[in-house]
């Protein structure tokens, strides 16, 4: 992070999901401590306030797993939600709303079926509760439809989207959508998951 801020960049993101290290600590499911270190301890507070401080000045994203369906998901969405409220009082610019997680032989696990924005509803509800932005993803394309319901603090994150056709928010800007070379979920992308040395993509012959 020092190494970061001293390269200048604009926005700085700390990854809490997917089953990386902080998720680990964050859940209680994983972290089953009873001192000052346990899931939601002294600890969290402290940790993402020194990760402000060092922050000032530039724009700060924390990543969350919404939901990873291995509890009940009213649970575990009430339990992300008592975390971004925390960050939000910190004084987090952006919370940064995935889902699913890898296993230790990093298959990644998605809850959801690839088609749908499961995230979406839970991240337009914390919106209305924080002040910061709220940020969701996974395969929200259609920029048009969700332009019309997003609240005013709230993002869209695309990432496989780039990945197939890296043109696509300039042929999006410049009124040519019909020619997007749209993500189809064949997973290809996840290449160290299916044991390759590359990033690959199904749609996108250049990769």
């Amino acid at each position: 992070m020092r190494l970061a801020c001293e390269a200048s960049y604009d926005a700085i993101q700390i990854h809490c999901a997917h089953g990386y290290f902080l998720w680990l600590l964050l859940d209680p499911r994983t972290n089953r401590r009873k001192d000052d270190y346990r899931a939601n301890g002294q600890w969290m507070e402290a940790f993402f306030w020194g990760v402000r401080q060092l922050t000032l000045g530039r724009l700060l994203s924390i990543r969350l797993s919404a939901f990873i369906d291995l509890s009940d998901r009213a649970w575990e969405l009430a339990a992300t939600t008592q975390v971004a409220k925390l960050l939000n009082t910190i004084g987090v610019d952006i919370i940064d709303l995935s889902a699913g997680y890898y296993t230790v032989d990093r298959n990644l696990i998605y809850p959801a079926n690839d088609s749908s924005t499961s995230t979406f509803s839970f991240s337009r509800s914390l919106c209305d509760e924080l002040k910061c932005l709220v940020s969701f993803c996974g395969q929200a394309s259609n920029l048009d439809y969700f332009q019309t319901i997003m609240s005013s603090n709230q993002l869209l994150a695309l990432g496989r989207s780039f990945i197939a056709d890296p043109e696509f928010a300039r042929k999006y800007k410049t009124f040519r959508a019909a020619e997007i070379n749209h993500c189809r979920s064949c997973r290809h992308c996840h290449y160290f998951s299916r044991g390759r040395s590359n990033l690959e993509c199904g749609v996108n012959p250049n990769l």
